[in-house]
């Protein structure tokens, strides 16, 4: 418990890492146990995460409209079935915590106070892995309006969590392509952000590693 006072984003860490870990078990059915649970885990998870780095009651304010919207959207799947719809509905809802999310972790992130550099570090980490979450989404958005969006047809919510995080570090494996035009400037643009990204969290880094060195001498 000591340990995660110190660093109050460690959870929202193991959250995140969690939830990157069991990404390839989600399938695109929500009316599937496996993952009814694995949904409920992360939207808590998140939310605690975010909750614990903030400390602000306007983010589980944001976060509990969002999360309704979101179970709103499971119950109308589960009494009419999917469609472009309520999946829309429901993309979009995530897509506003994950982004509430990482707005949070970039405020602490690149805060300029007295916390713990380290903490802040791993909270940068964060930030970087939301990124290819939120991504995903829009990914599993273009295939629900356009399901020949890439070269493979029915892909899992997990193939494209992986396909996003593959695009967002440039590592390109070639085994899932985007062929819609939209989706390819999507995808050029996350490979863009999160190069940006990185560029700014290790300039920052730097610039205060070598102002604490200059305070010290």
């Amino acid at each position: 418990m000591k340990l995660f006072s110190k660093y109050k984003s460690l959870f929202l860490f193991l959250s995140i890492l969690v939830v990157l870990l069991t990404s390839p078990f989600i399938g695109g059915d929500v009316r599937h146990l496996p993952n009814i649970l694995l949904g409920i885990f992360w939207a808590v998870s998140i939310g605690i995460g975010g909750y614990i780095v903030s400390k602000s009651f306007q983010w589980m304010l944001v976060y509990a409209v969002m999360i309704g919207i979101v179970l709103l959207s499971v119950v109308f799947e589960f009494l009419i079935g999917a469609n472009i719809g309520i999946q829309t509905l429901q993309n979009i809802g995530v897509i506003c915590i994950q982004t509430c999310a990482f707005y949070v972790v970039l405020k602490y992130s690149l805060s300029s106070n007295e916390e713990d550099a380290t903490d802040r570090t791993l909270c940068g980490i964060c930030g970087y892995f939301l990124i290819g979450l939120i991504w995903s989404r829009f990914f599993i958005l273009f295939q629900v309006f356009d399901p020949d969006a890439f070269n493979q047809t029915n892909l899992k919510e997990g193939d494209l969590v992986y396909f996003s995080l593959v695009n967002l570090t440039t590592l390109g494996y070639g085994d899932i392509t985007p062929i819609n035009p939209f989706t390819r400037i999507v995808a050029t643009l996350e490979s863009a952000f999160g190069t940006l990204y990185l560029a700014v969290m290790i300039a920052t880094l730097v610039s205060e590693l070598r102002s604490a060195k200059s305070t010290i001498q």
